[in-house]
């Protein structure tokens, strides 16, 4: 039958597979095994140790030779080279940048000296205007500096207009205070209300000015 031939082939063939590498491959791994171990230790090892043996004969030989040479080159190099170099440095420094620096610096001195007295001159003469540029100053910065003492002098108060006072005879004889008046714009800013932007927008405008103003007297009287 063709499947009892297929078997029997193929047990023919795994029985010559067989055969075959016990007579042919398995020797020849074998010796190939050998002929590799033989090498190794022919030439492999004896390579390495060869290797590892100079390399520990380099460590304590050569390499603190080496070290010694280096040592004594860098001890040269800074005996001959940069200890040179820093005394010609600290030469150069004491002989020419220290004076220069020092020139330099009498005469910023004489200079600050002519300038100090030179604004010290102008700033004597310019007294009175320099009061009124900080009068402006302030009223520009606190504003309510100048509008609380005026309004309070008015007869403007934080609780209502003050008896007796310039407010309260104005207001006598307005009789009625309308909303949008000047008079409750005063009101208010007294109270610390909608007013004070008001009066202290109209007293930084003032500041304002009163600066402009001076500067332009110191300006138009200035020696030409």
């Amino acid at each position: 039958m063709d499947l009892d031939r297929f078997l029997t082939k193929a047990r023919e063939a795994a029985t010559d597979a067989a055969q075959y590498g016990e007579e042919k491959i398995i020797p020849a791994a074998t010796a190939a095994f050998q002929k590799a171990d033989a090498y190794a230790k022919q030439k492999v090892i004896p390579g390495v140790e060869a290797a590892i043996n100079e390399a520990k004969g380099y460590t304590k030989d050569k390499m603190a030779s080496d070290l010694h040479r280096v040592g004594v080159a860098a001890e040269d190099f800074r005996q001959e080279q940069l200890g040179p170099a820093v005394e010609n440095g600290k030469e150069y420094l004491n002989d020419k940048i220290i004076p220069a620096v020092l020139h330099f610096l009498e005469l910023m001195k004489k200079d600050l000296v002519v300038i100090w007295e030179k604004i010290s001159a102008w700033a004597i003469l310019n007294q009175g205007n320099l009061a009124w540029m900080g009068v402006g100053g302030l009223a520009i910065r606190i504003p309510r500096l100048f509008t609380i003492p005026v309004l309070l002098i008015l007869g403007f108060g934080s609780f209502g207009v003050r008896l007796a006072s310039i407010a309260s005879r104005l207001q006598s004889r307005i009789g009625n205070v309308g909303a949008g008046s000047p008079f409750a714009y005063l009101q208010s800013a007294a109270a610390g209300g909608y007013g004070a932007v008001v009066v202290d927008t109209m007293v930084r405008i003032a500041g304002t000015g009163l600066i402009s103003w001076t500067l332009w007297k110191m300006v138009a009287v200035a020696p030409q």
